[in-house]
């Protein structure tokens, strides 16, 4: 198995909606598909008036876990496979959303340069997670609100 894949399986582990148990999952591989399935439920529920939903993905993070139909899916090896289940995550609870919907995305931090292929791209800048040098603070963010308006207002990066 390359460097940085699981070699071991954690206990199993629970998610939660409020304090109570949703269900146990047998190790982190599922872990971006049950929290999809259960934001497009919470959309589908809430379609008929205005809600919050706020989603993070904990597999960008070491140690790297991804759906067994993801790995080997990307050339950037296993973080490349993580990165495509949330973009398929995404594209997913996107389709069940309805107009006048504001999304927001974006990251948190730079990669973790000590994880070498594992953690992403710098690209020009400098450092990564913990430094607060460009390759920590300057990350990507979108903001995307769907109407039937032919208007296109763009923002140009500060």
């Amino acid at each position: 198995m390359p460097l940085y894949h699981p070699q071991y399986e954690f206990p199993e582990l629970y998610l939660y909606e409020n304090e109570t148990t949703l269900k146990g999952l047998h190790g982190q591989r599922y872990l971006t598909d049950s929290i999809t399935k259960k934001s497009i439920d919470v959309i589908k529920r809430n379609k008929n008036h205005p809600f919050f939903l706020y989603i993070s993905h904990p597999q960008p993070y070491v140690l790297l876990y991804t759906h067994l139909d993801f790995i080997g899916s990307q050339s950037r090896g296993m973080y490349g496979d993580v990165i495509h289940e949330i973009d398929d995550s995404f594209s997913r609870f996107l389709k069940t959303l309805q107009e006048k919907t504001i999304i927001i995305f974006m990251s948190d931090n730079g990669p973790w340069l000590s994880y070498g292929t594992h953690s992403g791209s710098l690209g020009i800048y400098s450092e990564g997670k913990g430094i607060v040098w460009e390759g920590d603070v300057r990350v990507p963010s979108i903001v995307w609100y769907q109407t039937k308006s032919q208007q296109i207002n763009k923002l140009n990066p500060l």
